[in-house]
């Protein structure tokens, strides 16, 4: 079955992939060409232009079938490796590349861990937010660890700040030496740490990606590329 049993309704569309089907959210916008999107839970969404008939966009969809299957199974995948729908539903946690379980503290701190268990007290949301900004101390050690061994390279006498944010693990202002980190990097391993801080730091020197910055890149942290790899794992966590 290729087609949609079902006539579209409420902008909402079904494709079956590996004998699965899946939900297509249809999203008219002010855009040029139709572009097919799928997050971390596999949830498929098709832009087109509000010039742009639907079952013209969804003739695309089609043609875009080989690629969509083979993002969703490398997600599925993914999905089930890393335990997301349990993340997600707040029954699980990675914390620096280790997952533990979630569960209600009997004793009055607001959250300690034993063996695999991470036990809060209080509401979820904001223990949770108190484990990240605890847990950044550590990552702020390995910041100036990696400061004086930069202090050779660049004159930027550089500081760092923590942040949520939703689409980037690192950024920095060259300008003024200074490193913003996510705060939900506490949640990857120390290999994808130590690339984010040596990211941004070789970015004082080279603030593009060419071909010298990666050079420089791979001087400080040889092993980048596999940090890279496992980086994009958790992806995902941006997302929740």
């Amino acid at each position: 079955m290729l087609e949609s049993a079902n006539p579209i309704m409420n902008d909402k569309y079904t494709i079956e992939i590996d004998e699965k089907i899946y939900g297509v959210k249809l999203v008219p916008k002010n855009i040029k060409r139709v572009i097919v999107k799928v997050d971390y839970n596999n949830n498929i969404a098709l832009h087109y232009p509000f010039t742009c008939p639907k079952k013209q966009a969804i003739s695309h969809l089609y043609r875009q079938k080989p690629w969509l299957e083979k993002v969703l199974r490398k997600n599925e995948i993914n999905i089930r490796n890393m335990h997301v729908k349990e993340v997600i539903a707040g029954k699980k946690i990675w914390l620096f590349g280790n997952l533990y379980n979630i569960a209600s503290a009997q004793k009055p701190n607001s959250f300690y861990i034993v063996d695999n268990t991470l036990y809060i007290t209080g509401n979820p949301e904001r223990i949770i937010d108190q484990v990240r900004k605890t847990l950044c101390e550590q990552i702020k050690q390995e910041f100036t660890r990696f400061a004086d061994l930069f202090k050779n390279c660049s004159d930027k006498v550089a500081f760092v700040s923590f942040r949520k944010m939703r689409s980037r693990w690192g950024s920095c202002n060259a300008k003024t030496g200074k490193i913003n980190l996510n705060s939900l990097l506490v949640h990857v391993p120390l290999i994808c740490i130590r690339y984010v801080v040596i990211h941004e730091f070789v970015h004082f020197i080279y603030p593009n990606h060419s071909p010298d910055f990666y050079r420089l890149l791979e001087s400080f942290y040889p092993d980048y590329k596999t940090a890279v790899k496992e980086l994009k794992k958790y992806l995902f966590i941006l997302r929740i």
